[in-house]
């Protein structure tokens, strides 16, 4: 029957009022990121495709981030930033535009990285690296750590490149300066090994 798979997860739903009744069912159970399509974020998503002016997208988002935020400032005021991290996540998933959350978000990676750094957990600490990275961009200290943690792992190119782009953000720093003139030399010299055997 025609729109008889409308209320489907991913079938391109075109009725707003069956939309929002997915987010507030996504919102109730507490769903925000789904990759079944069913998180609050996804729906609210469709629903701003297909009518940016809803009303229902600016309640939603709201009594999520009434919701989320208070849940991250409350753990971020403990230090537990890793768990921070998922609601934080959730949060600018469903409201993108929460200055404060993200500024939060960014912060809760940076130090949840450089303690995954500091445990020897590399690929942990480049993986919140890149994603603090993508979160706050203008920030040079998310691209120093990821220059320093392949710096670490032998990759030199790599750490070079990512000091190149802190060092964009800051040029005036003289440790960055440093960082990368050593970065460079010990990827010429992995180089010209690598060529040598």
């Amino acid at each position: 029957a025609p729109g008889a798979d409308s209320d489907r997860p991913g079938s391109g739903a075109r009725d707003p009022e069956a939309l929002v009744a997915r987010a507030e069912a996504a919102l109730e159970a507490g769903r925000f990121r789904d990759p079944e399509g069913e998180g609050l974020a996804l729906v609210l998503a469709e629903l701003a495709l297909l009518r940016p002016d809803h009303p229902a997208l600016a309640r939603l988002r709201k009594q999520a981030e009434d919701r989320l935020w208070p849940k991250a400032a409350e753990l971020l005021a403990r230090k537990k930033y890793a768990e921070a991290l998922d609601p934080l996540r959730d949060l600018l998933a469903v409201s993108p535009g929460h200055e404060e959350g993200r500024g939060a978000l960014a912060e809760a990676l940076r130090r949840t990285a450089r303690k995954a750094l500091a445990r020897g957990e590399r690929d942990r600490a480049a993986a919140l690296a890149r994603e603090w990275a993508n979160v706050a961009p203008d920030d040079s200290r998310a691209f120093e750590l990821l220059g320093d943690v392949a710096s670490r792992t032998g990759e030199h190119a790599e750490a070079e490149a990512a000091y190149r782009q802190a060092l964009a953000l800051r040029p005036r720093s003289r440790s960055l300066r440093k960082k990368l003139r050593r970065a460079r030399i010990r990827a010429r010299r992995k180089k010209t090994a690598a060529r040598d055997d």
